[in-house]
């Protein structure tokens, strides 16, 4: 058996005496001298000592103002340019065939296109841009050039402050409504998942307002939804904002007042991740008025027969089953007179009294006298 040497032992606590000659040479750091420094700045002095004359190019150019920062009121919008034409085209461009000097133009503002066109070759501009002039006659001179060729294309030049021949701005919010079908507490709800449900609607469009009454479409082996509903509000607002697809929300934030807090907009356009088809819908008594016309009896309440007419009180038809209604039908026919629309033949008809009884094979109950012989 080999005893462990004891100077191979790692010594776990230092002396006194180690730890007194330590302290006398430790580092000393003056505060007051500056940070050094970093990896990245000491890389950019390196820069700017090897080549003095480039950094100090730069920084010159970073205080003067630039050309293209100046505006103007002799400002020309440059339409229908070519992908590939840069500022300094459009520059030599006015220059070249306007005769204006370089110094009369003071900006040169061409939109870069959005990051997401993936194309091969990437456009260089939106195929516009804004020129501005120092003087009114360099920007006559400027529109003086329009439908000239740049690279193929004939350019649009106009007045950059001139809107016309623009659409008119319309309320992105706000969809036309169909002059048919006026706004009304009664929607059409359109591209529904067939696992919707009745109490989905509800929920969904409640946040809108009050629902009085969801009509879904079902299928009748299966009870599913078909596809479309009708939902009814009580309020007019609540069906104008389920229409329009998003309700204001106000943010909930404890530190500001209920008048002063800030508003948000909820979209209530989607439900199941399907983008609902919502529009307004006729009214019940208007659609029973244009389908069997005005002042007709309904079963429900009242209803007004027209414009300016008096109301008139409709007549509850009483419930009959199918069995009574063709029992009905049938004594009617036998009412009405035969021999078709002729007055004279119907009348005719009818003097003839009624038609004698077919003979039939069943036991009748004797009613003569019985006479023997």
């Amino acid at each position: 058996m080999t005893v462990p040497d004891d100077s191979l032992k790692l010594k776990r606590k230092r002396k006194a005496e180690d730890v007194e000659d330590e302290g006398e040479n430790e580092l000393e750091i003056d505060l007051d001298l500056p940070e050094p420094l970093s990896k990245k700045a000491a890389r950019k002095a390196k820069k700017v000592k090897d080549n003095p004359e480039s950094t100090l190019d730069q920084t010159a150019s970073k205080q003067e103002p630039s050309k293209d920062a100046t505006r103007s009121q002799w400002g020309v919008w440059v339409g229908n340019l070519p992908w590939t034409v840069a500022k300094a085209d459009l520059r030599t461009f006015f220059c070249k065939d306007a005769a204006i000097e370089d110094e009369h133009i003071t900006r040169v503002h061409m939109p870069a296109p959005s990051a997401s066109n993936k194309t091969p070759n990437k456009p260089k501009n939106k195929g516009f841009a804004y020129l501005d002039f120092t003087t009114e006659e360099a920007m006559l001179a400027a529109i003086a050039l329009s439908e000239q060729l740049i690279m193929g294309r004939r350019v649009l030049i106009k007045k950059a402050t001139s809107f016309e021949g623009r659409p008119e701005k319309t309320d992105g919010d706000a969809k036309p409504v169909s002059p048919d079908k006026p706004p009304s507490k009664r929607i059409f709800v359109g591209n529904l998942s067939f696992d919707a449900t009745k109490d989905d609607l509800e929920t969904h469009f409640g946040q809108c307002g009050e629902v009085v009454n969801v009509h879904m479409a079902t299928f009748e082996d299966s009870g599913k939804c078909k596809g479309y509903a009708w939902v009814t509000f009580a309020e007019l607002e609540a069906s104008s904002a389920a229409v329009r697809g998003w309700i204001s929300v106000e943010n909930e934030d404890e530190d500001e007042a209920p008048k002063t807090r800030s508003k948000t907009r909820k979209m209530v356009n989607k439900l199941e991740g399907r983008t609902l088809r919502c529009e307004f819908a006729e009214d019940a008594s208007v659609r029973y008025k244009r389908r069997f016309g005005q002042g007709t009896k309904r079963e429900d309440g009242e209803q007004d027969a027209g414009e300016g007419a008096a109301k008139v009180e409709f007549v509850k038809k009483k419930d009959t089953s199918a069995h009574e209604r063709r029992r009905e039908k049938r004594r009617d026919d036998k009412e009405r007179p035969v021999g078709g629309n002729s007055w004279e033949t119907g009348r005719r008809h009818a003097t003839m009294g009624p038609k004698p009884a077919k003979a039939s094979g069943a036991l009748v109950k004797a009613t003569g006298k019985k006479i023997s012989l």
